[in-house]
């Protein structure tokens, strides 16, 4: 029957997806995807954000991902508020507001919970993401509870005791015997948000202690991706430890950031891309986030001009 040929979407924000297509816009200064940026942020809005539940914890969130939304749970580390507000600042579409205000406020429930805190808290991606999904709502509506929230999620992990964790991390590539800043980059997927949210958020609040406690772990980090490489295990691109080098080459200006960025690159090229280009949106939103920052570091570094065509090279040299 026709039926069949009816691809079925299963698929939400995972990664924010949204954030990719808006950020895109702003960068190229072209609307190549806004209609693509209205119906994914829509479907986002209308369909993954649950309005009206009896269930506590997807009531007036989103569930995460899954073939069947409405058969697991709804958590910190799978909202994302920064597509929906950038969308929101483009369109003026205030649905998008009230969905991305909402998970903000979901996400403080989640964390002031005093048996989901047990569960919660720690060094991982339910406070990186939950950071980076408040740090963008302070940044878009300058609301109070979220700047105080994110004051007590960054210090937080400003004391967190990483030198004493044992054991793995709660993650696919989590490895007893490693070191946390080890098992950040083996699960970069995860860890990305952590410091992307730290950085945003240092730019929000202009703490000294957190630009300082930052480059701290970016410049530990640095050390074990080139240990990583070194034992041959080269993060992949959808791993983003290329957006921990960005920001680390931010932060610092340290072209040996550029450097450790590029043995993934270089690998991708070299084995191909083909896994990139899936059309899924989990894997787009990843790649974009990998390579939206890093690419344009290492373009202006002149470390790009290895994958120009010969022939092309040739025909743009005077």
């Amino acid at each position: 029957s026709a039926v069949q040929f009816i691809e079925p979407v299963w698929t939400n924000n995972e990664y924010d997806i949204l954030h990719a297509l808006a950020q895109e816009i702003c960068r190229s200064g072209k609307n190549d995807h806004m209609t693509m940026l209205r119906w994914a942020a829509r479907h986002n809005i209308d369909i993954d954000f649950v309005s009206y539940s009896d269930h506590r914890w997807h009531h007036r969130a989103t569930p995460a991902h899954s073939a069947h939304h409405n058969t697991t749970g709804a958590y910190p580390s799978h909202f994302w508020t920064q597509g929906l507000l950038q969308y929101y600042l483009l369109t003026g579409d205030r649905d998008a507001l009230e969905v991305a205000t909402a998970l903000g406020d979901k996400t403080i429930e989640n964390f002031h919970h005093p048996e989901l805190r047990k569960i919660q808290w720690g060094f991982n991606r339910e406070i990186g993401w939950g950071l980076l999904a408040l740090a963008a709502l302070v940044e878009a509506t300058g609301e109070k509870r979220f700047r105080d929230e994110c004051d007590q999620l960054a210090d937080y992990l400003q004391q967190y005791d990483r030198a004493n964790f044992k054991g793995a991390v709660n993650l696919s590539n989590g490895r007893p015997g490693r070191s946390l800043e080890r098992q950040m980059i083996d699960n970069g997927f995860g860890y990305a948000s952590m410091i992307e949210a730290v950085d945003r958020y240092q730019r929000v609040s202009n703490r000294q202690d957190t630009h300082l406690w930052l480059v701290e772990l970016l410049n530990e980090l640095r050390r074990q991706t080139w240990i990583a490489i070194g034992e041959g295990e080269i993060p992949s691109l959808t791993n983003m430890v290329s957006h921990i080098m960005a920001i680390g080459y931010e932060r610092t200006g340290d072209p040996d950031f550029l450097a450790a960025g590029m043995v993934s690159l270089d690998n991708a090229m070299d084995h191909g891309t083909s896994s990139l280009i899936t059309g899924e949106v989990k894997i787009s939103a990843m790649a974009y986030r990998s390579l939206c920052r890093f690419l344009g570091h290492a373009d202006r570094a002149g470390l790009l001009d290895r994958f120009e065509l010969p022939g092309l090279k040739e025909r743009r040299t005077p």
